[in-house]
């Protein structure tokens, strides 16, 4: 079914297909409030099947993502086997960095993190755990070993 021919029963069917009440939905829909109405327009076949059509299509895509198959899983592991540490830390002699932190400035060298907002989701995908310690920032990969049911 395409979308509904009256843009706002098709807001209507939107809203009720996103878990908003009738009342809600109506209002959204760019209609005054009238419980009635939105009672009666939910009613309608049309928005009835509209409702069902978008459920059923976004129930589909959930389905879709939450399936595991063998290259899904191939696919995870991969980021982890060829996960390289270095997209992920910056280290070395000629790296220092400043920063102020409450009035004081903190100088660094050696170790800083990239930011996460950088980071490509290969990569991103490889970090098992980023933390503050009193020793400082905290980096940990994912184990690149793979063990199979077997050996656990």
């Amino acid at each position: 079914m395409p979308t509904l021919p009256n843009p706002r029963h098709e807001a209507f069917a939107q809203g009720l297909a996103k878990g908003l009440s009738a009342d809600e939905a109506y209002q959204k829909a760019g209609y005054s409030p009238n419980r009635g109405n939105a009672t009666r327009l939910k009613a309608n076949e049309s928005i009835r099947a509209r409702v069902d059509e978008i459920t059923e299509v976004v129930s589909g895509r959930v389905v879709d993502k939450l399936t595991i198959t063998k290259e899904r899983v191939a696919s995870e592991l991969a980021k982890v086997a060829f996960a390289d540490l270095r997209r992920a830390v910056k280290w070395g002699p000629s790296h220092h960095t400043k920063e102020m932190i409450d009035g004081t400035l903190v100088v660094s060298s050696g170790v800083t993190l990239v930011d996460s907002e950088e980071l490509d989701s290969d990569t991103a995908a490889a970090v098992s755990e980023v933390a503050n310690t009193r020793d400082g920032v905290k980096i940990k990969m994912h184990d690149k070993r793979v063990r199979t049911a077997v050996e656990n």
